[in-house]
Parts: C-alpha cells; structure tokens; sequence
C-alpha cells in the first residue's frame, strides 16, 4: 500500500524489472500491487463499518463521465506504448 514502508519494497523491485526490460514480470507485479491495493482498502472500509458491497447507486454514471474516463485510460495506453516504443526508461 502506498505510503507504507512495505511500499518500497515493491518500489524498488518495479524499478529492478523496469530498469532490466522485464516488462511482463513488471506488469505482472502492478497487477499484484492493484489487487493488494484494493484488498488493503475494502478490509480499510469493513473495519469503519461501511459494506464492502453495498447497493448500486440510484442514479447510472453519465455517458460524459464515462467517456472522460475511457479517453483518459486510452490516453495513458498510448503514453505507454510510445514509452515502450522508445526503449523504456531511457
């Protein structure tokens, strides 16, 4: 979890892969991190009392907000193909 010092483990170990051209192992460990991530905050939000599943809300997300969300995503996939494109982080 960010900002804790198991966090520079897993800093650390990203930067190792990166720096080395293991882009499958580093994609494998942002995938562990994410799940930990998630993990750490629905055990967060149980321990204050808040249902880790709770209703859906009453109102859908509007298609703006969905789209801003899909053009931000696409936006860093392109980033990290030009990045990758370019021999990584060099």
């Amino acid at each position: 979890m960010p900002g804790t010092p198991g966090s520079l483990v897993w800093l650390d170990t990203a930067r190792t892969l990166a720096a080395t051209g293991h882009s499958g192992v580093l994609l494998a460990l942002a995938i562990a991190w994410l799940a930990a991530f998630a993990t750490a905050i629905q055990q967060l939000r149980e321990g204050f009392g808040i249902p880790a599943h709770g209703q859906p809300p009453e109102r859908p997300t509007p298609w703006v907000a969905r789209g801003a969300l899909w053009i931000a995503g696409l936006g860093l996939i392109a980033m990290g193909v030009a990045w990758s494109g370019r021999g990584g982080a060099g």
